[in-house]
């Protein structure tokens, strides 16, 4: 019998890679649909259903006609690593779940220490400069370097481990504040998050790479800006929610803090004329850190995997 799995493509990134991928599995047939309106009809006649998380509207929607009861939906797999809108609609405990883990996160990886490199390096004081056909360097106050320096880890998993292996390459120590304070190689220390407060005043840089929940929203907040040291850099690859974006607006301006970077905001995408923008010592790039061909074929290899072991799982076989 043929199995009908829909692909819900709402980004062009990987797009390709997950049809092919999912093509090539035996006795099934593909859908592409690319909006809202068009996941939801397709759930009464499909088994597997390969998507992203979704605003927590249309996960709502989505998952009111899952839970319906007339589809015969057994399976969803999720191209994201966060599924905050679907988690909130609430999922039904019959279908079963499955989630990339870590495919994106040496690309991510690589982001954070552009961003943080291009901070520590002013590049863009040298990137205006060469817009002006100027052969002048940045202030020599502004540059730094990483080397010796202390990083913070908020949250420790695909992302966190991927940056820490990086950060011992520029011989960083590497502090982690986490749900679960267990022992892991790289790591000179590690502390549960509720220690968060006494080791923000230590770091040299703090990477939010934590999910989003109701209890991180904002774990980076005005209060908490002003625990770290004004020389201090923080960046941001995580969820837009988990810093004030107003606090972190008003720290840059007003010179509390030593810069930014941020691959995520809150809202998204953030409005043209929000503080923030004008904002020093920032860098700002628009939710892109995890793209990269490799890190495509690696979701799309994911999903595949999720289908065959699902199929397999059926059929009472091993994958």
């Amino acid at each position: 019998m043929t199995v009908d799995v829909t692909f819900w493509a709402r980004y062009a990134f990987a797009e390709s890679q997950i049809i092919e991928a999912l093509q090539t599995v035996a006795g099934t047939r593909l859908r592409v649909v690319r909006d809202s309106q068009e996941a939801i009809g397709a759930v009464d006649d499909t088994d597997f259903f390969v998507l992203v998380d979704a605003p927590a509207e249309e996960a709502r929607a989505f998952m009111a006609r899952v839970s319906s009861g007339t589809g015969r939906l057994a399976a969803m797999h999720f191209n994201s690593a966060g599924i905050e809108g679907f988690s909130s609609a609430g999922m039904p405990d019959a279908i079963r779940i499955t989630q990339v883990k870590g495919a994106l996160a040496p690309g991510i990886a690589e982001h954070v220490f552009a961003l943080l490199l291009g901070l520590t390096r002013n590049l863009p004081a040298s990137l205006a400069a060469q817009g002006r056909n100027s052969w002048s360097a940045p202030e020599q106050e502004s540059l730094s370097e990483l080397r010796g320096k202390t990083m913070l880890l908020v949250g420790l998993g695909h992302i966190g481990r991927s940056v820490a292996r990086l950060a011992k390459a520029f011989d960083m120590r590497v502090l982690v504040a986490n749900r679960t304070a267990r022992d892991e190689s790289g790591i000179d220390e590690i502390f549960g998050l509720q220690r968060l407060d006494e080791c923000l005043p230590g770091a040299d840089v703090v990477v939010l790479s934590i999910a989003l929940t109701p209890d991180t929203r904002h774990i980076i907040d005005r209060r908490r800006l002003d625990l770290m040291r004004e020389t201090a850099l923080l960046v941001n690859v995580g969820r837009g929610g988990l810093v004030d974006t107003n606090a972190l607006a008003d720290a840059l301006i007003g010179g509390h803090l030593g810069g930014a970077g941020i691959d995520v905001a809150e809202p998204e995408p953030l409005a043209p004329d929000h503080l923030l923008w004008q904002a020093p010592n920032l860098i700002v790039t628009a939710h892109c850190s995890g793209i990269s061909e490799s890190g495509a074929r690696r979701i799309a290899g994911q999903a595949r995997e999720s289908l065959v072991a699902w199929l397999a799982e059926r059929q009472g076989q091993k994958p």
